[in-house]
């Protein structure tokens, strides 16, 4: 890998530990995090100087090395690989675990309330409601309308292994660049219970997103997730850039 000029003085395990955590939070890294030695043959170095670039990024918690295991990321930014906006499908996948969806209904809706969240007079809505899967346990219910002139193409798209808004890139050509979320503690009623296979009262984190193409308001989701099934640790402000 080419070195950057402006390095030039700087330990290069910093460099790479630095430039790491950037593709961390860029979702590079989505279908798993590369091995040691994989790494450093990408970029050139020892297999001692690359430990070193990984060795911070295991003690935050950003990435697990487990022995005889390839390491794997223990997070997801807002910044994922399908927008500026984080993918519960590359959490999960990022983890290590394998990520899937029950689809319970697929279809074009009338729903004036969510066409006024959404600010649009348009009430054609294609709505998409699904139970997500991590490995062999379900961790939320999950429902996204959008207006049907951008997605009514994705009626046809089979959602059981694939992330939404990479259908929503690829099919529709629309990426998201931002949005807000509203996230709520909860408990579960007795229908989400029996979706989520937990018992009723069971906590869950409700969240709310809406979010925008960078134009317009073109998402509103709810999904509850359940709280005793998933967690997340992500890094804020800037990495810790001092020598070990």
């Amino acid at each position: 890998m080419p070195k950057n000029p402006s390095d030039a003085g700087r330990p290069r395990w910093l460099v790479i530990e630095e430039q790491l955590h950037q593709r961390i939070l860029s979702g590079d890294y989505a279908e798993g995090f590369p091995g040691e030695l994989e790494l450093a043959d990408e970029f050139d170095v020892s297999r001692g100087t690359m430990r070193t670039a990984l060795r911070r990024l295991r003690e935050s918690g950003l990435i697990v090395a487990e022995r005889g295991r390839r390491p794997r990321i223990n997070m997801s930014n807002p910044a994922s690989s399908y927008g500026a906006i984080y993918s519960l499908h590359e959490i999960v996948t990022a983890s290590g675990a394998t990520q899937h969806s029950t689809v319970l209904d697929q279809t074009i809706v009338e729903a004036p309330e969510i066409s006024d969240r959404l600010a649009t007079s348009e009430t054609r809505l294609f709505y998409l409601k699904r139970v997500r899967w991590a490995d062999s346990s379900p961790i939320a219910i999950d429902e996204i309308w959008v207006p049907a002139s951008i997605a009514a193409p994705l009626c046809e798209t089979d959602f059981t292994n694939t992330a939404f808004y990479k259908e929503l890139r690829d099919t529709c050509g629309t990426v998201i660049a931002g949005g807000d979320e509203k996230l709520t503690a909860t408990v579960a009623t007795t229908t989400q219970a029996d979706l989520l296979q937990t018992s009723a009262q069971a906590p869950l984190l409700h969240i709310e997103r809406v979010a925008h193409d960078g134009v317009r308001l073109i998402e509103f989701r709810r999904t509850c997730i359940l709280g005793s099934r998933f967690t997340a640790t992500r890094p804020f402000g800037t990495p810790l850039t001092s020598s070990p």
